[in-house]
């Protein structure tokens, strides 16, 4: 019978010998051990992998090899991950406590839910620390994502919606995360899960893709959320924001369809029940 660790930790790397060794120390110095560590790397030409080797730890296993970016690292973590639980961690960041992952673990028996999120404490501002960000309802969720750093997904989950959409360069856990809140219910817990090293390409790049699908994943995840008066309050306020974009005429033709189309699937169940009777 194979040995199936509780958890995998993904860890995305390029050229990261400033900040892996922080990372994996942060790691092996938990009080839980049954887990492991799938360094998938996009050939380095750094001491990266160095670095990574000197852990002598069989838990840690390195992949290098060309990748499309992150995401496209991060579906190749979830393809070779074995753990019932899977975890996404930059190699600029770090966990929290030596204690983290025995709670997150504890967490789990008691839980019937697929998506455990907590906190992160931002760093790369100066000196200065930023907590992120409580709990998120569906609302909050349209307007910021949750930090992947900050969620535990269950195994079974890549399964049933996919893995990470690498035309989404920045993003793409956002889409994710939309996909995921649409089909499952999140388990928030008041813990600071990891160190987030904010300040990199994700902070300051754009992600034209998203921006430009942003309003046809909302209308496609959850358009039968749009029946709820809150629901649709969220939706306009989110919508007056974007407008003031250069994607105004896009979101302003997505966000009109989506009324109409929401209101003739209405219109449609109304017909449908009257016929019946």
């Amino acid at each position: 019978m194979k040995n199936i660790p509780f958890l995998s930790i993904v860890i995305p790397t390029f050229n990261s010998d400033t900040t892996l060794q922080k990372c994996l120390t942060s790691i092996i110095s938990q009080s839980f051990s049954d887990f492991e560590v799938l360094i998938i790397d996009g050939v380095s030409n750094d001491n990266t992998l160095k670095i990574a080797e000197r852990y002598y730890d069989s838990r840690i296993k390195i992949i290098s090899e060309p990748d499309n970016g992150i995401y496209d690292a991060m579906n190749k973590g979830i393809k070779l991950a074995k753990g019932e639980w899977l975890y996404f961690l930059g190699s600029d960041d770090a966990l929290y406590s030596c204690d983290i992952l025995k709670q997150i673990h504890s967490l789990t028996i008691k839980t019937n839910k697929s998506i455990i999120y907590g906190d992160v404490m931002l760093s790369g501002f100066g000196n200065k620390e930023e907590f992120y960000d409580g709990e998120f309802s569906i609302e909050k969720l349209l307007n910021q994502n949750i930090c992947h750093q900050s969620i535990f997904y269950k195994r079974s989950i890549f399964d049933k919606i996919g893995n990470y959409n690498i035309d989404y360069t920045i993003h793409a856990d956002w889409d994710f995360n939309l996909r995921c809140r649409s089909k499952f219910k999140f388990q928030y817990i008041d813990y600071v899960i990891a160190f987030y090293s904010a300040g990199g390409y994700s902070q300051t790049g754009s992600d034209d893709s998203f921006t430009f699908d942003y309003w046809e994943i909302v209308t496609k995840q959850f358009l039968f959320q749009f029946y709820k008066k809150d629901f649709h309050k969220q939706i306009y306020d989110v919508f007056k924001r974007q407008c003031k974009n250069k994607r105004i005429s896009y979101a302003f033709v997505i966000f009109v369809q989506l009324i109409i189309f929401h209101y003739q699937v209405l219109f449609s169940k109304i017909i449908g029940k009257l016929c019946s009777h």
